[in-house]
């Protein structure tokens, strides 16, 4: 039986520093590594499939936030500027497509990666862009780009308002997820009724402020989580005083429990500081 270990030859993973934009391969996987940090504001002609081999990352775009935790996969359209942060270390393994290829999702979404389209992901970062058309490392991405419309959409997204009288409660609930403060409360502090930021709400995320809040809370722990703190620690990060109950909004949203969700675990290849990852 031919496997892709028998069709593809291994290289060693690319080292150099490449612009995306500038390879004149229409498809790439490029692999690094990096640190905990937050790289700064960037975008690329090319979409993008970020996949977190290892480690969990927040993509940030104007339109919202995404957690990408191991095994799922971030998709950026072209030209969508973006920020990568994590609270550890993470491996990172980034498929980049030019434009107009082949008909790819308009908006950005986290997506479930399967083992196929993981091994493909995998081979294809042993060569980077360093290939030849018509060579079966070509033939691998194009497989690899037609199982992308088969990969399930995970619900791991914080919509953001569109309108600006949202953007001060946002930015203080994302950066303390824990406040305890009712909508009724959160809005008089805003200068707004409850009725209004509630109907505010739905209408520029398409949640409820309640759902919203949920998401913002589930999503950070998920990054506590994998930061490598416990369930206990989390769930009182975010918010929670009883970790049962959020076991159970986390199952209800996720599938399943904070420990199975991160069961997999992944080899680790060496550092590569945090410049402009994805």
């Amino acid at each position: 039986m031919l496997t892709i270990d028998m069709v593809i030859q291994p290289h060693p993973a690319p080292r150099r520093r490449l612009d995306p934009d500038r390879s004149p391969r229409a498809l790439f996987v490029l692999e690094e590594r990096y640190p905990a940090g937050e790289g700064p504001w960037h975008q690329h002609r090319r979409a993008q499939l970020m996949y977190a081999s290892e480690g969990v990352l927040t993509v940030r775009t104007h339109a919202g936030w995404w957690v990408v935790p191991p095994n799922r996969a971030v998709w950026l359209p072209g030209g969508t500027a973006h920020r990568v942060s994590s609270r550890s270390g993470f491996w990172l393994r980034t498929l980049y497509v030019r434009p107009r290829l082949v008909q790819l999702p308009e908006r950005c979404r986290v997506v479930a990666v399967d083992a196929l389209s993981r091994e493909l992901l995998v081979a294809a970062s042993a060569f980077g862009d360093r290939y030849r058309p018509a060579s079966p490392e070509a033939r691998l991405l194009r497989v690899l780009v037609d199982r992308l419309p088969f990969l399930s959409t995970a619900p791991l997204q914080v919509p953001m308002p569109k309108g600006p009288r949202l953007a001060a409660l946002v930015t203080a609930l994302t950066l303390a997820p824990e406040d305890p403060r009712t909508m009724a409360q959160l809005a008089a502090a805003n200068g707004l009724t409850e009725r209004t930021l509630s109907r505010r709400f739905l209408r520029e995320t398409g949640l409820t402020f309640g759902r919203w809040r949920q998401h913002l809370r589930l999503l950070t722990a998920l990054e506590w989580l994998g930061a490598g703190h416990g369930v206990t620690r989390a769930a009182l990060e975010v918010g929670y005083q009883d970790v049962s109950a959020f076991i159970t909004a986390f199952k209800a949203t996720l599938g399943t429990t904070p420990a199975r969700y991160f069961g997999a675990v992944s080899s680790t290849p060496p550092l590569t500081p945090l410049r402009g990852s994805g």
